[in-house]
């Protein structure tokens, strides 16, 4: 940043915005008088794969270039603003299990979550119990996932399920973040310091003599449209990069996210797993479904 005004506006409210907002706000030559940091973000910071991600965060990952980087950032940011109670920022240990999977009796309902992942405790909006029990183990069961070669302290995995365990990473190389408590704190760190935080969905990215020149959005709340200034524009629009840039060379996969939340404090271990399915698991899939279509019609 130079003594120039400059008006950046960051299109995306994940992981890559908020931090983006976050770093220029800390910029030496960031100056509020002459500087305008705006956020946009069409729904709720952290509201895609930012909020719901692993949050694994690894030495041993790729690409090494950049990874040294980001995991020494992430301790830096951690000690700096309280990460262990902010965004849940932990070292844990890291396996690969081979697991083997076991035939449960049908449902008809199940129980869920049916709000966004907060990170907060509790059942949702009060909707009775939503939580999955995790007995302590006994000692027929701890010898199982001894001999399986799995760590004492890893006692939250169904003994009978695991075939083995292969270590891949330790405190000293893994570390893991909250990715959606991670994000809303990055933004609103930002925003501490002179960032603005608007929810509002991209029209359009406004040019002139082929240099950006503003920002058009509809605002969320009210519906009406607004122009911004724009001197710079940093899209991080992850999957919906094409809707506001469509030149983008950019495309997306659809995954999903499934959150359990124990009833007991559970050991810091991310798991890679490799689950061999029952023989007739496809059978039953088929007949629950035929079962749920016949109950339907």
């Amino acid at each position: 940043m130079a003594s120039d005004k400059k008006n950046i506006v960051i299109i995306g409210g994940g992981i890559i915005g908020s931090t983006s907002a976050y770093f220029l706000t800390r910029h030496p030559a960031f100056n509020p008088a002459l500087h305008t940091i705006t956020l946009l973000e069409a729904t709720k910071v952290a509201g895609g794969a930012s909020g719901k991600a692993g949050g694994l965060l690894a030495l041993w990952a790729y690409p090494t270039s950049i990874v040294p980087l980001s995991y020494r950032l992430h301790a830096q940011l951690a000690k700096e603003h309280g990460g262990e109670e902010l965004w849940g920022y932990r070292r844990v240990h890291v396996g690969q299990v081979e697991c083997r999977g076991r035939s449960l009796p049908a449902k008809s309902s199940v129980k869920g979550k049916d709000r966004e992942m907060d990170g907060q405790n509790g059942t949702p909006n009060g909707k009775g119990e939503a939580r999955v029990s995790l007995q302590k183990r006994t000692r027929e069961a701890l010898g199982k996932l001894t001999a399986a070669g799995v760590p004492a302290d890893l006692d939250w995995v169904d003994p009978d399920a695991l075939c083995g365990y292969d270590e891949m990473g330790t405190p000293d190389t893994t570390a893991q973040v909250h990715p959606y408590q991670f994000t809303t704190s990055m933004a609103s760190l930002a925003e501490e310091k002179g960032a603005k935080v608007i929810l509002g969905s991209v029209m359009a990215i406004n040019q002139r003599n082929d240099a950006v020149e503003s920002v058009t959005y509809t605002d969320k709340t009210t519906g009406e449209k607004h122009t911004i200034p724009a001197s710079d524009v940093v899209i991080a629009a992850g999957p919906w990069t094409k809707k506001v840039y469509p030149r983008a060379p950019i495309s997306a996969l659809r995954a999903h996210s499934v959150t359990i939340r124990p009833t007991r404090e559970v050991s810091a271990y991310a798991l890679f797993t490799e689950i061999q399915l029952p023989i007739d698991f496809a059978n039953r899939s088929n007949e629950s479904n035929k079962k749920s279509s016949a109950a339907k019609t």
